[in-house]
């Protein structure tokens, strides 16, 4: 066939040219055979060749078998070959991977600058958005600006109104006016919003100030860490009941009145002459009663030192006193408030109390009796309890024999406080927040002798100071 002669035509000339270049000198022919041998083709192909030159030109199936069989050898092999670099190259790169991934982490961040600018860059975004609603804002007052110079100018310039639109020129120059109205009131809002900032500014220096003056009293006595106050009435407070209570306090002074003596002589009697540094917790017979006991001696006389007692108690303030007959009987009602500084704990109550004085020769005795009823108690309501409390004083001379042999006048002042709690249901006794109460109103009225003591010791000697500036 005419192709197939073609393709005889075509490998005969091949093998002749083959034939020529193998045929030249010999350091060319091993140049050329070296790179025959690196290349595709193996050194078995000039063989076969020639072999198939000396068979019959016709034969072109044996011709395409001997040419096409050394072209597949090379071609396989090189195929094996680079399978198995692929194969080398790819365990060495999961050898690589996994040294990779054993690596330690980094202590610092790579991508540091690339995060500030990115933070930068929102920030600046931010900003943007604040100065475009900044402007948009400035926009609109200037717009209403505009709009109030344009009302003034209609208000001011009177059109000729004709009757065909004299309701729209009516309508127009009265929504000038609440324009212009509306635009005032605005103003005066934000004025009077920069005012209430600043007043809340002052009030908060104020508080401030008061905070600390506070704290700076709560130092003057630091070694006495409960402070008693007097407050307003508690609301809810002044009830029908009072004037039943108060019928009651009246009685149990008359009688205390008539067992002074007994009260202070009923325990040790040698020690009602001792003077005591502060409050002494006498008698607890089962938790029904908790008494108080002080003695005290000033270097001042007997009348001065009544009349200072007497004044410390009318310094209160909030309380409703009424003074008559001879012996100043005291009726009153009053909130008082037991703070101690160093827990914070805080505890307010609603008294009913009854004082009277009785000024007899060479003594004075003032008794009292106060029904205590207590409101809240570390910030939560306080039911089922509330404490009766007496209390007696007895001032009388005490006369010292100095070094110099001439006598002083000085006094003793006994102060005794009873308080018994009653409680509604008998289960409070072993209620720990009950206890806890009673407890604190013992700690703190024994602070109360204690810094009432010391304002009448710093009440005379004023009075004394000021009687040798005087005299």
């Amino acid at each position: 066939m005419s192709f197939l002669e073609h393709e005889c035509s075509v490998s005969l000339a091949a093998a002749l040219a083959f034939l020529d270049e193998s045929l030249e000198p010999s350091g060319i022919s091993e140049a050329s055979t070296i790179a025959t041998t690196s290349s595709v083709t193996p050194l078995q192909a000039p063989v076969l060749l020639l072999n198939a030159i000396n068979t019959d030109i016709g034969d072109t199936s044996a011709l395409t078998a001997a040419t096409s069989t050394p072209q597949c050898i090379p071609l396989e092999s090189t195929r094996a070959s680079s399978q198995e670099s692929t194969r080398v190259s790819a365990g060495g790169g999961d050898t690589q991977f996994k040294r990779s991934r054993k690596k330690k982490k980094l202590n610092y961040d790579p991508n540091k600058a690339r995060n500030e600018r990115r933070f930068e860059l929102a920030c600046l975004r931010k900003e943007v958005k604040d100065l475009e609603m900044t402007m948009q804002q400035l926009k609109s007052m200037q717009d209403q600006d505009k709009c109030a110079t344009t009302a003034k100018q209609v208000v001011a310039v009177p059109r000729s109104v004709s009757s065909g639109d004299s309701m729209s020129e009516v309508w127009e120059q009265l929504c000038a006016h609440q324009l212009e109205r509306r635009l005032r009131v605005e103003r005066e809002n934000i004025h009077l919003k920069m005012m209430y900032k600043s007043q809340v500014q002052v009030a908060k220096s104020i508080e401030r100030l008061l905070q600390k003056r506070l704290a700076l009293q709560d130092t003057t006595y630091s070694e006495i860490s409960k402070h008693t106050s007097r407050i307003e009435v508690p609301q809810g407070y002044s009830t029908e009941a009072d004037q039943r209570i108060f019928e009651e306090l009246s009685t149990g002074v008359q009688a205390s009145y008539m067992e002074v003596d007994a009260v202070f002589h009923a325990h040790d009697p040698q020690r009602t002459h001792l003077p005591t540094r502060e409050p002494v917790l006498r008698d607890s017979v089962n938790g029904k009663y908790m008494e108080l006991f002080d003695n005290r001696i000033m270097p001042f006389d007997l009348r001065s030192t009544g009349d200072a007692w007497w004044r410390r108690w009318h310094n209160y303030k909030g309380h409703c006193a009424h003074e008559n007959g001879p012996n100043n009987t005291i009726v009153e009602r009053f909130g008082l408030e037991m703070k101690d500084v160093k827990t914070r704990t805080t505890a307010t109550f609603y008294v009913q109390q009854i004082l009277r004085r009785h000024v007899e020769n060479g003594r004075i005795v003032i008794v009292w009796h106060a029904h205590i009823k207590p409101v809240e108690f570390e910030k939560k309501r306080a039911d089922g309890v509330h404490y009766l409390e007496k209390g007696y004083v007895l001032i009388t001379p005490h006369i010292t024999n100095s070094a110099t042999g001439s006598g002083e006048n000085a006094t003793r002042v006994m102060t005794c406080y009873i308080i018994t709690p009653r409680l509604d249901d008998r289960k409070l006794r072993t209620d720990a927040r009950t206890t806890a109460l009673t407890d604190f109103v013992l700690s703190a009225t024994s602070a109360n002798i204690s810094m009432s003591n010391e304002m009448i010791e710093n009440l005379l000697v004023d009075r004394a100071l000021q009687k040798r500036a005087s005299g």
